[in-house]
């Protein structure tokens, strides 16, 4: 799993994107982060105190299947309602990936939705549940996709798809998922190159631009 986030000067910053991750033996955890109104000050507070400790004390419990990310997600849009004013949200996406079965649950609240790129098409995700930290005591739904050999995984920030030209045109995750169907069977690390280089080439104000961020995914043959 390979993620990269495109340098940004100072002062220009709208938006913080952060992933985490987690493994215990054949699951794996990621959460995907997407603060799009929290003051940049108050995330940080927020990061190393309130919502990393309910990460820290929750993720090997979802890990080990003591509680679902459903659970978790809830736990952590109670943190941010919590430690924020009302108006103040952000999105996330949690799953929780099993290399033996090739299960891959997740619980999207407010997050753009993946990608999945299986054969050269794209697989739909189920659409986004309510962002996090807006109301008090919300109960989130995990959804299930299974994974196939080969499949590719896209999960990334509106500066991918919010970027624009010189003709106000966003790049969208339509473009996005096509460049990923042309290039699907490149190595993980090629694949991030040539998706940040399109998006440089084709993102006319560098100075103005959103956080940039992709985390890319493969599902490898299950471990024998």
């Amino acid at each position: 799993m390979t993620n990269q986030s495109a340098a940004r000067r100072p002062g220009i910053v709208r938006r913080t994107y952060r992933a985490a991750l987690w493994r215990v033996r054949n699951r794996l955890l990621l959460t995907s982060f997407l603060f799009g109104v929290v003051p940049l000050v108050l995330i940080a507070v927020l990061l190393s105190q309130g919502v990393q400790i309910v990460l820290g004390q929750f993720a090997s419990a979802v890990v080990r299947q003591a509680i679902d990310h459903a659970e978790l997600t809830g736990r952590l849009s109670q943190q941010l309602y919590e430690n924020t004013p009302g108006e103040k949200y952000a999105t996330l996406f949690c799953s929780l990936y099993d290399d033996r079965t090739g299960r891959l649950a997740y619980t999207n609240a407010g997050h753009l939705p993946p990608l999945l790129i299986r054969e050269a098409r794209t697989v739909p995700f189920e659409t986004s549940g309510m962002v996090v930290g807006l109301l008090p005591m919300f109960s989130y739904e995990q959804q299930i996709v299974q994974l196939q050999d080969g499949d590719l995984l896209a999960i990334f920030s509106d500066g991918v798809t919010e970027a624009e030209n010189a003709a106000g045109e966003q790049f969208e995750a339509t473009r996005l998922g096509d460049l990923l169907q042309q290039h699907s069977q490149l190595p993980l690390d090629d694949l991030i190159k040539m998706v940040t280089e399109q998006l440089t080439r084709w993102i006319h104000h560098p100075d103005t631009r959103d956080d940039i961020t992709i985390v890319l995914a493969r599902k490898r043959a299950a471990p024998e």
